[in-house]
């Protein structure tokens, strides 16, 4: 059986499947930092970006770049906002992101729950709490990065504490999160849930979350608000 653990060290690219379906063209790069479960965010530029992921935990390692030619790669610098460190910020897998409209060569991303790193691995069964809002200055050769934590209150904490889920925009201000796995952390209704006994029955979440966001453009920050819970 395939490791879903087990962390993998090369970006695999493959350009021309509907188009030149007999001969695509592969683009291999090795990675700084051993992945799994990272989140892949592909910019309007042809640049990727793979967010997370890394079991070491390391924040300087949190995010690697790909150019569109697939000629350079490597760890890219990121700033901390909102009081977020590199030695605080946590580095997710399986979580989900969302691209937010762009503006001009300024692109966000949301980036929602996922697995947090213990003891230089992904255990699966403790899930990060903290979203976080990701923009990407493309006006540079290299994109510059921005990671801000987005706070909660208590009406959104636990509502974005799951793993493997579905996340999508409804508009340009709403995004709505479904289903996934739940981790050890305490939440109503899923106190008994430890997916490492394999007792996933518990760990399933079968609500959705509809979610507005206001974008750290805004002068009070980042920030959200339930809109809908089913």
């Amino acid at each position: 059986d395939a490791n879903l653990l087990l962390p993998f060290s090369k970006m695999i690219r493959i350009h021309g499947l509907l188009t030149n379906p007999g001969a695509p063209l592969i683009e291999v790069v090795e990675t700084v930092a051993p992945r799994v479960g990272g989140q892949v965010l592909l910019l309007s530029t042809g640049d990727v970006i793979v967010f997370g992921g890394n079991p070491d935990g390391d924040g300087a390692n949190i995010v690697e770049w790909m150019n569109a030619a697939g000629t350079e790669s490597g760890i890219l610098p990121i700033s901390f906002k909102g009081g977020l460190t590199v030695e605080t910020v946590r580095s997710p897998a399986y979580g989900s992101s969302v691209a937010l409209p762009s503006s001009g060569d300024t692109h966000r991303f949301l980036l929602f729950g996922g697995m947090a790193p213990t003891g230089g691995s992904y255990l699966s069964t403790i899930d990060q709490d903290t979203p976080y809002e990701l923009t990407v200055d493309t006006s540079d050769t290299s994109p510059a990065l921005t990671l801000r934590p987005i706070p909660l209150d208590e009406t959104t904490l636990g509502l974005t504490r799951r793993s493997f889920f579905d996340m999508d925009t409804l508009d340009a201000k709403r995004v709505v999160l479904a289903g996934g796995i739940a981790g050890l952390d305490t939440i109503e209704g899923l106190e008994g849930c430890d997916p490492a006994l394999n007792n996933l029955g518990q760990c399933l979440r079968n609500d959705a979350v509809v979610i507005e966001y206001t974008d750290s453009s805004k002068s009070n920050g980042p920030s959200m608000t339930i809109k809908a819970q089913a």
